[in-house]
């Protein structure tokens, strides 16, 4: 059982009302009274892992008032590399080099949802495709939880991801490194996959419109995507609401090859179109 003591002090407000704030809030777990440091770590620690908290999620796992989750994370990122989003916070990417790291932190909660609703449509037992790009590590996050799956992917943070567990297989393609994006591409990685098959393949872009369909920037990776996607008995792509509309020269699928789309808000003119085009859309919120 938890509870917790609120350090209170007593003043009187602007308008000669007699009032107070709270100073700190103290966190009683299992006996071990938590100060606002000791929860300031242990809030640091699961970013470093996630990459990104919720207030509403701290306020329960601490058993805090949102303020206190609020100010905690205020706090934090005073002396922390984190950085303060509209509700929660994400770790500051902002110091690391590669194109990938900075987009890591970008709309990661419609990632995460998009991640969430992605885990509904996987069998325990199944053989995944996992593309390149952050909304598919946030995907590979939420799976982790899932038993005797075959991971394939050509995601280098992926791979260092998912290795670890021990329900999960991971195949990793070969070929040429793109450093910036640390994924796999060429004429060896697509070689590798056309010797397989996927029950499941999960693919994101730089852009999705109901005309052109999902495209990329890079010709190498979506050359990658389109060889997996011809392997794959379904095709899933994760995409948030920022890439609807956008347009890049390379192609990696039309709309008609894509069995499911997942986005986090379809409140838009493009997102009118994809619902008229009749693909099945699955909105995470």
């Amino acid at each position: 059982m938890q509870k917790n003591i609120l350090q209170c002090v007593a003043f009187f407000d602007k308008r000669g009302m007699f009032s107070y704030e709270n100073i700190f809030e103290l966190s009683i777990r299992g006996g071990h009274v938590m100060n606002g440091k000791e929860r300031q770590n242990q809030i640091y620690k699961m970013l470093r892992e996630d990459g990104s908290v919720k207030i509403h999620d701290l306020s329960e796992q601490f058993d805090v008032t949102r303020e206190t989750a609020r100010r905690d994370l205020y706090e934090l990122s005073q002396s922390a590399a984190i950085k303060i989003i509209r509700g929660g916070a994400v770790l500051d990417m902002v110091n690391h080099e590669t194109a990938y790291a900075k987009r890591l932190n970008t709309n990661i909660f419609a990632k995460e949802a998009i991640a969430k609703a992605a885990t509904g449509i996987v069998n325990d037992g199944d053989t995944i495709f996992l593309d390149y790009g952050t909304t598919c590590l946030q995907i590979a996050k939420a799976l982790s939880h899932h038993k005797n799956l075959s991971i394939v992917t050509n995601s280098l943070p992926i791979v260092n991801y998912l290795y670890k567990f021990d329900d999960i297989n991971v195949f990793v393609l070969g070929g040429d490194v793109r450093k910036n994006e640390e994924s796999l591409y060429g004429d060896v990685a697509i070689a590798a996959i056309r010797s397989l098959s996927f029950n499941i393949g999960f693919f994101s872009g730089s852009g999705l419109t109901a005309k052109s369909g999902l495209t990329n920037h890079h010709r190498g990776e979506a050359a990658i995507s389109r060889a997996a996607i011809a392997q794959c008995e379904r095709v899933v792509v994760g995409i948030d609401h920022s890439k609807l509309g956008l347009v890049y020269q390379n192609r990696i699928a039309d709309l008609d090859e894509i069995d499911t789309l997942i986005v986090d808000d379809l409140d838009s003119k493009q997102g009118e179109k994809l619902k008229e085009s009749g693909i099945d859309i699955q909105v995470a919120n």
